[in-house]
């Protein structure tokens, strides 16, 4: 398992954060090989929070699944 942490001091979404346009995207871009597993919106220590988590298949290389959890700090 890999754990990637990351944060976007300039990033800016009207709250919560909302994953649906990175899904179609993904779509898009790599048909049948990408699936959804689930998006949701809850909270994080008090804050708005969002979980995007998905399966995708890039050509040539290893299925992955991954999940995405974002949050605003107000």
């Amino acid at each position: 398992m890999v754990l990637e942490v990351g944060q976007w001091a300039r990033y800016v979404t009207p709250q919560p954060i909302d994953w649906r346009s990175e899904d179609m995207d993904y779509l898009r871009r790599y048909g049948g090989s990408y699936r959804r597993l689930g998006l949701t919106h809850a909270a994080l220590a008090g804050n708005a929070a969002s979980a995007w988590e998905y399966e995708v298949q890039k050509p040539g290389g290893p299925r992955l699944h991954k999940r995405y959890v974002g949050y605003t700090d107000g």
